[in-house]
């Protein structure tokens, strides 16, 4: 029998190779006489992207951490109706900001990161967006990797479910691409039809089965968009799948979606709702525990540069006693906080033409705790921008923002005050 090879790749070479194909795609292709199928007057290529650097330190430990994070983005439009985009995206870590640091210190990693020296705990290379667009009329056709961002919410999005993304990240900027094809349909100005149907299931894991394939475990979702006098309607219908042990044992579930936004007396009013539907022969079933959504306004005030923004979220599948918060559900990606209700109460203002304050809190409901984020930006230059800011925490000790946390996985601090300077120059 013939036997096969395996060639390891280090890392870092992986890193370079996907720049270089990248950089080639683009490049490269400009080889080719697309004047002759260009039907506009500028260039088909477009390159562009950003890159920023962020560094965190705990005011309280004085541990330090440190992001590079560079975002690569190029489109190319061949025709009128055929376009593709690619957005590559490079990052390194260390201390307090390397997830592999923060997992293995509180042990929950299940290896020793020494067993595996040759994996990259530092640095990646992701190709996080690759799709295509085909137009044809008030047909549309997306297909690669690609976003999918459902909703109205502006910090909770319930309809949004073909993704788990960190919550409140303020170094990355996109959703998450997802391996799906995304048609659409907009027979006129009011009224459009959305699908999508993807080959992944929501945690993206890096390890797969042939199993997760078969089309029982394949997600979808259909949403209906109008517009009805003041407010833009949607409902809809999607199935999530997850794997949250990330073990290919894949839990499923349908959701039904009503989104809406008002505007009224010059403010916006939102709401965003997925439900999460019985399981058959379930018994106990509640809308109230099966829902997860959000209400929410946004109020620019006349004559001044200053938006004020209120949103309440509740997540039914959270808990209202502090004694039962189990951790492992946000570290498997499972629920993005702990408790049942939030409030997120935000006002940005802009002054002097180039600088900008956001004030930001989360209030727990449940438990009465907070998390409060006040962020200073400034633009240096058109493409050149420095935030700085600091996280802070109040609560009792066993609540969610309160510091050590008792959970059914043990106590953890996940909440030490922290400041941090973030700069990005976009090009």
């Amino acid at each position: 029998m013939k036997q096969i090879q395996l060639i390891q790749v280090r890392p870092f070479g992986r890193i370079l190779t996907g720049m270089f194909i990248f950089v080639l795609f683009f490049t490269g292709a400009g080889c080719f006489p697309l004047s002759a199928i260009n039907t506009g007057d500028e260039s088909p290529f477009d390159l562009y992207g950003y890159l920023i650097n962020y560094a965190g330190a705990e005011l309280k430990t004085g541990n330090l951490g440190y992001v590079l994070y560079l975002r690569l983005k190029g489109d190319w439009n061949p025709h009128e109706n055929l376009s593709f985009h690619l957005e590559t995206a490079y990052t390194g870590s260390l201390g307090n900001q390397n997830v592999w640091a923060i997992y293995n210190d509180y042990g929950l990693l299940p290896f020793d990161p020494a067993d595996i020296p040759t994996f990259d705990y530092v640095q990646s290379f992701d190709v996080d967006h690759a799709w295509a667009r085909w137009t044809a009329g008030s047909f549309d056709l997306q297909f690669g990797k690609i976003p999918i961002a459902w909703g109205t919410g502006y910090v909770f999005n319930p309809s949004s479910r073909a993704h788990s993304s960190a919550f409140l990240d303020i170094v990355r900027e996109e959703t998450p691409g997802t391996f799906a094809i995304a048609p659409s349909w907009a027979p006129s100005w009011w009224l459009s039809l959305e699908t999508y149907a993807a080959f992944q299931e929501k945690t993206h894991k890096s390890l797969v089965k042939l199993s997760d394939g078969h089309v029982s475990n394949l997600p979808w979702g259909v949403r209906l968009k109008t517009l009805v006098g003041p407010a833009d309607l949607a409902v809809g219908v999607l199935r999530e799948v997850a794997d949250y042990s990330g073990e290919g044992e894949s839990e499923d579930g349908y959701y039904v979606l009503f989104d809406s936004i008002v505007t009224f007396l010059g403010m916006g009013i939102y709401t965003e709702n997925a439900f999460l539907l019985p399981d058959a022969g379930e018994k106990g079933w509640t809308a109230w525990e099966a829902l997860e959504g959000v209400l929410g306004v946004e109020w620019p005030v006349p004559g001044v540069d200053v938006i004020i923004r209120g949103e309440y979220f509740h997540q039914g599948s959270g808990v209202t006693d502090k004694n039962a918060y189990n951790i492992a559900n946000l570290f498997s990606g499972r629920q993005a906080l702990l408790a049942e209700d939030y409030f997120f109460a935000g006002v940005e203002w802009g002054f002097l033409t180039d600088g900008r304050l956001d004030l930001a809190s989360l209030i727990n409901l449940n438990d009465g705790s907070a998390a409060f984020i006040p962020i200073l930006s400034w633009d240096f230059l058109t493409d050149f921008t420095v935030q700085t800011g600091v996280y802070l925490f109040l609560g009792e000790k066993d609540t969610e923002y309160g510091g050590e946390t008792v959970t059914a996985a043990g106590s953890i601090d996940m909440t030490q005050p922290q400041y941090f300077i973030r700069m990005k120059a976009s090009f």
